[in-house]
Formats: structure tokens, sequence, C-alpha cells
């Protein structure tokens, strides 16, 4: 499980990531994605996920996940279910 401690992300009260605006990092600083419109894109701008509904749809695939699965694996702070579901792609 990761827990939101302001902006910075941790699992087992280890720092693994944070978030800044609409882009997660990880511990090292790498920027891993962004989030936005509903939308998940990973660096080079592709879209990996979308959000409509109570369904999450994976790009290229006919797979959905249950928003509410997902939302649940990410858990404290103040951000959106689209930034949950976004640190669950990238760090999860």
């Amino acid at each position: 499980m990761i827990q939101i401690f302001d902006n910075v992300l941790k699992r087992n009260n280890v720092k693994i990531g944070w978030i800044d605006g609409s882009h997660i990092h990880d511990y090292t600083g790498k920027d891993l994605g962004y989030f936005g419109d509903n939308k998940i894109w990973d660096l080079s701008g592709k879209r990996i996920a979308f959000i409509e509904g109570e369904y999450i749809y994976l790009t290229g695939s006919s797979n959905k996940i249950r928003l509410e699965d997902k939302l649940k694996d990410v858990i404290g702070g103040n951000v959106s279910d689209l930034c949950r579901v976004a640190i669950t792609f990238f760090l999860g």
C-alpha cells in the first residue's frame, strides 16, 4: 500500500517518490509520467490509461479495471482519484 504525506509517497514508511503538480517522480527524482483530463501518459506522451465512469481502461487493450479496486492501493493525502490511479501505474 502506498501512503501520501503532503506530496511525498511512501511504502512501509520509506520514500518511493513524490507528486509535483500533475507529474509523478520516483525517489531518485526521475519523472515517470503525468496525468490530467482523466488520462495518464508516460514520459514520451503516449497515453497509457484513462478513466471513464467507474472503470480504468488500458490504452490498446480491451481490459478494464474497476476504479474502486485501484483506489484502495493509495491512502492519505488530498489528491484526485486520477492522481491515485497514476501513482499505482507508476509506483504500484
